[in-house]
């Protein structure tokens, strides 16, 4: 499927015939923004998106059991671990084993943390309204639920060659 758009910047032009068009587009989109991201909070106050979304968390609600943090940030456990181990080191959070259950950890951010997250959040706020002030409020409903439509999709898993052979027949 070849598709034209006015302004190709994510080069829907040049997707492989054996490609989906939707996960190349959304991938390459991903790609650009997390890029986008990454430079600014980098520059402003020399943080990773990781570790943006940590001090985010722990600024809004407070200091949080580990597991609740890998939630609340949608990180997987090892992802997790490794990016508050690096934040503990670097003095951004600390890091204390629960009094009554030795095997979890508590989060809390630091004066640090918070003087990063402090530096950070203005620009991070900018770039969310410039971000979402391209398409209208209207758009971005049907844009969030074209995604959902995509998500529930591909959870569904694809169909075996056998029953596709069964859906023509």
């Amino acid at each position: 499927m070849s598709v034209e758009v006015e302004e190709d910047l994510l080069r829907a032009g040049e997707i492989p015939s054996g490609a989906s068009v939707l996960h190349v587009i959304a991938t390459r989109l991903g790609r650009l923004l997390d890029s986008n991201q990454t430079k600014q909070l980098s520059r402003v106050a020399g943080l990773s998106i990781p570790e943006w979304r940590v001090l985010y968390i722990l600024a809004v609600r407070g200091p949080m059991p580990q597991r609740d943090l890998i939630r609340l940030t949608i990180m997987d456990q090892p992802q997790a671990s490794r990016v508050t181990k690096t934040m503990a080191a670097k003095g951004l959070i600390s890091l204390e084993r629960d009094k009554e259950d030795l095997r979890r950890w508590n989060c809390t951010i630091t004066g640090l943390g918070s003087e990063r997250f402090n530096q950070a959040e203005p620009i991070m706020v900018a770039r969310k309204k410039h971000l979402d002030s391209a398409i209208s409020e209207d758009e971005l409903r049907h844009f969030i639920s074209l995604a959902n439509r995509i998500a529930k999709r591909a959870q569904s898993g694809v169909p075996s060659r056998d029953a596709g052979a069964n859906l023509e027949g």
